[in-house]
Order: structure tokens, then sequence, then C-alpha cells
């Protein structure tokens, strides 16, 4: 987990695109919600959704369901 948030520090301009190719920072907080989760790891999982959702400020509906 730590190399990962190495990793996702140094990604910057169109790495980190909200695109399907990208790797935003919200993307980020997904996907390491998901490994906590697979870890057994909740209050942490938990902890990276809401750091999701805090990304997205008026996302559409679909997004924030798909975080919640």
């Amino acid at each position: 987990m730590a190399d990962a948030r190495l990793i996702a520090e140094r990604i910057d301009g169109s790495q980190a695109a909200d695109t399907w190719f990208g790797h935003p920072l919200q993307k980020h907080h997904v996907h390491f919600s998901q490994a906590f989760t697979l870890m057994g790891r909740r209050r942490e999982a938990y902890a990276e959704l809401e750091a999701a959702l805090d990304l997205t400020a008026s996302p559409p509906v679909m997004t924030r369901a798909m975080l919640g």
C-alpha cells in the first residue's frame, strides 16, 4: 500500500486526468478502499471512500451512488 501511495503521488498532468485512461486522485481512493475491504480493514476502507466522496463536489448522481 505504501508503494502504491508513492507511485500515485508522482502522477501528474494527463496521467491524472479524470478520463477512462487517467488515474485521478478520486480513483486512487476508490481502489484503496477496495483493497482495504479485501484485507478486512473496514475502518480504512470507509476512510478512503469518504476521501473519494470529498473529491466529488458535484458529480453525477451515478458517481455518488457507485462510491456510496
